[in-house]
């Protein structure tokens, strides 16, 4: 859950990329980086991931356990929409 709350949070899972697939991201997203006119191109991925992340969590509400993650994973409650079903 911690891994969730993190990528729901900052778009990354730290120690997630390795130091060649960085290389590979930042090769293949120079060229549009430079074009928008964004310097740092690692933070440009980052927004990109973002806005096209989409997460489904399907948790029950019955008892505590929901309200203690809530509480210890603040992401889930202040980067998502919840939906009652």
């Amino acid at each position: 859950m911690e891994d969730v709350n993190n990528l729901i949070n900052t778009g990354e899972i730290f120690g997630l990329i390795g130091r060649e697939e960085l290389d590979i991201i930042n090769s293949a997203l120079q060229e549009e980086a430079r074009i928008k006119k964004i310097n740092d191109v690692y933070s440009f991925f980052l927004e990109r991931v973002r806005s096209q992340l989409h997460i489904f969590l399907a948790m029950s509400p019955v008892g505590d356990l929901l309200r203690t993650r809530f509480r210890k994973f603040p992401a889930l409650i202040s980067c998502c929409t919840i939906d009652w079903l």
